[in-house]
Order: C-alpha cells, then sequence, then structure tokens
C-alpha cells in the first residue's frame, strides 16, 4: 500500500487527540491506541507530564515485547527439537520395515 492508500485515523492517548495515518484498518489502530491510552493512566495516573508517562509505557511495551520475542525463540527450538525427533522415529519405523 502507497502513501496514498494510508488512512487518517483518530485516536486519543492520554488525553490528547493524535492523527495517525496508517495503512491498517481503522479498529485496528484504535484497538493499538486504547492499549497505550489504558497503559499511560495506568502509569500515570494523569499525575505524570506526557514524556515521562510515555517513556515509561515505551518501556512497559518493549519490555512486554522482548519477553515474547524470547518465548517466541524458545518455542521454535521446542519445535525443531521435535521435528528432529519426528524424523528420528520416521527414520527407525522406515528402517524396521525394510527389515521385515
Amino acid at each position: 500500500m502507497s502513501d496514498s492508500e494510508k488512512k487518517n485515523i483518530t485516536v486519543e492517548i492520554y488525553g490528547k487527540q493524535y492523527m495517525l495515518a496508517s495503512q491498517q484498518n481503522s479498529e485496528y489502530v484504535e484497538q493499538v491506541a486504547q492499549k497505550v491510552d489504558s497503559l499511560m493512566k495506568e502509569i500515570g495516573g494523569g499525575s505524570l507530564n506526557d514524556l515521562n508517562c510515555s517513556i515509561l509505557a515505551s518501556m512497559t511495551l518493549a519490555d512486554e515485547l522482548e519477553k515474547k520475542e524470547q518465548e517466541l525463540i524458545k518455542l521454535r527450538e521446542e519445535i525443531e527439537e521435535q521435528q528432529e525427533m519426528m524424523n528420528i522415529i520416521g527414520q527407525k519405523l522406515d528402517s524396521e520395515l525394510e527389515i521385515d
């Protein structure tokens, strides 16, 4: 999708309106903005300035992302191990069938 196909979507985060240009559908963008808004309200409680609250929210989201990436790496490794085991079992079955 080119820049001309981007849609302008207005969202509210931490009491301020932002006009975003996105290729994503508006429901998705609004859902993401709502997550950020909720997190910033939870962190800042209305008492932190926008910059400090944004930094803390960014750190929180980056932490969540890092943990999910590590989980994904672990799951991929487990899948590879399972595939290797399946290959070994398959080879053993093939060799057993050849003997009979």
